[in-house]
């Protein structure tokens, strides 16, 4: 399986590999690829041809010949199959999970850089001499560090700022819970907001969306006002019994005398002087000696 390297720029000036024929560089460069994680290849000529050579009509057996001579790889058979190894492979190769495909022996080991417990730090390469030609690192030159973060750094988390919250941010609750009707005194929420956050070293990254939340939490808890509690409260019974007759009332002039009373107009009507309003009707007063033209019998 083919594998991502990278190649050392002091390759390009190596005696060894310089010595070679273009093709055999090319092919050299192109073994890396080919290799396993210790360095190792199948030594063979027509197959490592067309996978690395594909486009020349060169011959692929002549060409590790070429590089076997000057000591850049070297075969090896072992039960009876031919393999190829390049030399210090693992000296400057560092596979992070190092996967052994090819049969290995103690001699090949030693050649392709095995035994070395550590490798060779990246001052050294440069001095090193047919090794510079196997100066290359998994990873195709990839850079490995992890990615930033889409968007740009986070903010950090800060201790609540001096003169926090400001009075604009106090108004602005204080207009929201207005709107819900409820009955909560921000400014006073306020002090005790600073005092909690100070106390437990609270810290956002952002301070005013962090109040707003602590805020909208409480007005959701708190009770509602006078004014919210009569508006979210169903009407009682009478008061919509009142409306339906008065809406017959305003519509066909009719009034359940024997029920509601004197009717609309009338002293002594006994409909509520609000839901009187609401249909636009203002109740006489009590000596009002104007009859009612609309009268029907009914008591005075």
């Amino acid at each position: 399986m083919a594998r991502i390297r990278s190649v050392h720029p002091s390759l390009f000036t190596d005696e060894s590999w310089v010595s070679c024929s273009p093709l055999a560089r090319i092919l050299y460069i192109g073994l890396w690829t080919d290799a396993d994680d210790q360095g190792l290849f199948e030594w063979k000529p027509l197959q490592l041809k067309m996978r690395l050579l594909p486009g020349d009509g060169a011959d692929a057996t002549a060409l590790l010949d070429e590089l076997a001579g000057v000591d850049l790889v070297q075969a090896y058979e072992v039960d009876g199959k031919r393999f190829g190894a390049i030399k210090d492979f693992r000296k400057f190769q560092r596979p992070q999970k190092p996967n052994a495909i090819h049969p290995l022996t103690e001699k090949i080991g030693e050649y392709v850089g095995l035994s070395t417990s550590e490798p060779r730090p990246l001052a050294e390469q440069s001095r090193t001499g047919t090794g510079k030609a196997a100066q290359m690192e998994d990873g195709g030159g990839e850079d490995k560090s992890p990615p930033p973060p889409q968007g740009g750094r986070r903010k950090p988390k800060v201790s609540i700022p001096d003169g926090f919250p400001t009075d604009e941010l106090i108004d602005a609750m204080q207009a929201e819970a207005r709107e819900v009707g409820a009955n909560f005194d921000v400014r006073r929420f306020a002090t005790y907001f600073r005092d909690q956050c100070i106390a437990k070293d609270h810290r956002y990254a952002d301070w005013p969306a962090a109040w707003r939340k602590w805020c909208r939490g409480d007005i959701a808890k708190a009770p509602k006002t006078a004014a919210a509690a009569l508006a979210g409260r169903p009407a009682p019974a009478a008061d919509n019994r009142w409306r339906r007759w008065l809406r017959e009332f305003k519509r066909n002039g009719y009034w359940p005398s024997d029920d509601a009373g004197p009717r609309p107009g009338r002293p002594g009507c006994r409909a509520p002087a609000a839901i009187l309003a609401e249909f636009g009707i203002t109740p006489p007063a009590a000596n009002d000696p104007k009859p009612d033209l609309f009268a029907r019998g009914d008591a005075a």
